[in-house]
């Protein structure tokens, strides 16, 4: 057994991931070797001066990020690199799911369903509720949402499971089959998914590094006539565009000018320090505005919400009634547990902390390609106009990366082809490290100088 003990005097953000992180890099750079054993958490935590709470945080969080591994009646060890958490399974990177790293998920929800099995009242939980969610839920939910993203009221939001059931929800209640959508060229893959099974028709709008175009988008609402837009302005779903304040409010006042809705999908939103005016704020009797909670703590937690203009309110109630009838209220209730605790807050600073420590490796190892400033889960990597996306696809695949293609629609404009890199989802630095430089070496190549 080793004394190690993390180096923390210059460590920002929630201990444990600080604890994690010294780990990785201490790994890393050789100073702990694979095999070595570690310290008993308690031991740990008398050494540092820490609860052993915060201590089996991050040993937990360690464990998931394949940096050790727990022997019942041995102790903990730290895990070789060549040694794969899979029984020994060829290891590939999967770069193709957009998902929020998993830092302390599983300690902070365990604490809240705890907390959840002991109240008393567990029982009023247990009935068929609202459809729309308990009103004190959505009291909570509204109220933290109006003091981070977009000041709403509880009688206009809809709980929700996830974001994707909140798109759903707001599809059903202000579009009808055969209808046109109006979205990004690379939209959300899920609103293709309901399109197809709905029988909307999508029409694109033209991307910059703002994403959408608000001349694009004109042309196209008056040459279609559609009435409801669909847009992701900040962290775009492909592309990782943030759109800025000034063109937020032009796509305001063009939904006013062709009497149409927007559908504002904002599950992102949150990893921005500050947050970015939502452009529903600017058009709310026009706007159905949705985000995910399950992306600020894990997909697990199949909760999100929907602001809704009132005149929807009571379509929005039956489609509710007809598709699910509720949210599970007891995830409702874990959901404002971490409100209340402070629990959302600390896991969405995680992932911010998180996504800058992604971000920096991205840039650094794929330069000279410019990112977006701002710090996501994902990157679009773009290709020359005459370069096979499926070609890279596949020699990416040779090399032990999945990668896949973004669905696209077709604009006026041709716009560059590209893919996009998803790294919230990969929690081993090493392995991150090894993907990019695959990909670096592959973007390296003659016909690639041409988009730098």
């Amino acid at each position: 057994m080793t004394e190690w003990l993390p180096k923390l005097k210059d460590a920002s953000g929630p201990v444990y991931i600080a604890i994690v992180d010294a780990l990785a890099s201490d790994i890393r750079t050789g100073r702990i070797s694979p095999g070595t054993q570690l310290m008993p958490q308690r031991d740990l935590a008398n050494h540092l001066n820490l609860s052993v709470g915060t201590v089996t945080k991050a040993y937990a969080e360690a464990e998931r990020r394949g940096l050790i591994v727990g022997e019942v009646g041995r102790g903990t060890f730290v895990r070789s690199r060549y040694e794969s958490p899979n029984d020994g399974a060829t290891r590939r990177i999967n770069l193709t799911l957009n998902v929020p790293p998993l830092i302390g998920a599983e300690a902070v929800l365990k604490g809240a369903f705890t907390e959840l099995a002991n109240r008393n009242h567990l029982a009023k939980l247990l009935d068929y509720l609202p459809h729309q969610g308990v009103y004190e839920h959505r009291t909570k939910i509204a109220n933290w949402l109006s003091s981070t993203l977009l000041e709403c009221a509880p009688q206009n939001l809809f709980i929700t499971s996830g974001a994707q059931h909140a798109a759903w929800l707001a599809l059903t209640a202000v579009a009808r089959e055969g209808d046109t959508i109006v979205a990004e060229q690379y939209p959300y893959s899920g609103l293709s998914a309901l399109a197809e099974l709905q029988h909307y028709r999508l029409a694109g709008v033209e991307l910059d590094d703002e994403g959408a175009l608000p001349e694009s988008l004109d042309h196209v609402l008056a040459e279609t006539g559609a009435k409801i837009v669909y847009l992701t302005p900040t962290f775009q779903t492909a592309t990782g565009a943030a759109m800025g304040e000034s063109r937020r409010k032009q796509i305001a006042k063009l939904l006013r000018k062709h009497d149409a809705y927007l559908i504002e999908d904002d599950v992102y939103g949150f990893l921005l320090a500050k947050a970015r005016t939502p452009i529903s704020r600017h058009a709310p009797e026009r706007s159905f505005y949705l985000t995910s909670y399950a992306k600020m703590v894990a997909p697990t937690l199949r909760t999100g919400s929907v602001v809704v203009p009132e005149k929807f309110h009571s379509r929005a109630i039956t489609a509710l009634r007809a598709g699910s009838w509720m949210t599970s209220p007891l995830l409702a209730a874990v959901l404002v547990h971490l409100i209340d605790t402070g629990g959302l807050d600390e896991q969405i600073e995680s992932k911010r902390i998180r996504a800058a420590q992604l971000s920096r490796q991205v840039r650094g190892a794929l330069r000279p390609l410019v990112f977006p400033e701002t710090n996501g889960f994902h990157y679009w990597l773009p290709m020359p106009e005459s370069y096979d996306v499926s070609d890279f696809i596949a020699q990416a695949s040779a090399r032990g990366i999945n990668i896949a293609a973004s669905p696209s629609l077709p604009v006026n404009q041709r716009t560059k082809p590209g893919v996009r890199l998803c790294v919230g989802g990969i929690d081993n630095d090493d392995d991150l490290a090894n993907a990019l430089q695959e990909i670096s070496q592959l973007v390296s190549r003659r016909e690639f100088i041409s988009v730098f």
